[in-house]
């Protein structure tokens, strides 16, 4: 009986709570939730940019991304997957202007984000065997843009 006072008295003080950090969370990001996740190494991020840039994220990760809207420019210079929760609610925002997101290395998948506002949304250069499948590309110059980039595979995209 003392034990159970005593770890009911620790909870009281110290309270914890689980959150799972994939479905259920649609507003990860927006609250800083730490919405981006490398499914290999289990550590979370508040932004895709630190996961790719991430010492610990290695050729061949997963990096699943929480649906929200991710105002930023990613330049992918590792062979990893990066995997939106949800294609509509999925977002990576260039804010007007730029790449989007620039893909310099091979065998990277993209799938499931809805990439928007920049000059180009999304560019494979010298980028091979790559998969960029299930996206949506709006409100920019140029949706995909492949530049010396062979046997990769485009499909599935608005």
């Amino acid at each position: 009986m003392l034990a159970f006072s005593l770890l009911f008295s620790v909870l009281l003080v110290f309270p914890f709570s689980f959150e799972w950090p994939y479905k259920g969370q649609p507003n990860a990001i927006q609250q800083n939730n730490f919405g981006v996740h490398n499914l290999n190494t289990g550590k979370t991020y508040s932004a895709i940019k630190e996961a790719i840039d991430a010492p610990e994220t290695l050729d061949g990760h997963e990096i699943f991304v929480a649906s929200g809207i991710h105002y930023e420019h990613l330049t992918v210079n590792k062979s990893l997957s990066l995997i939106g929760e949800d294609r509509r609610t999925t977002i990576i925002d260039g804010k007007g202007e730029g790449k989007v997101v620039y893909v310099t290395a091979n065998n990277v998948a993209v799938r499931n984000f809805t990439i928007q506002n920049g000059t180009i949304g999304l560019w494979l250069d010298n980028s091979h065997n790559s998969k960029i499948i299930g996206n949506t590309l709006q409100d920019g110059s140029y949706g995909i843009r492949l530049y010396d980039s062979r046997n990769s595979e485009i499909t599935g995209n608005n």
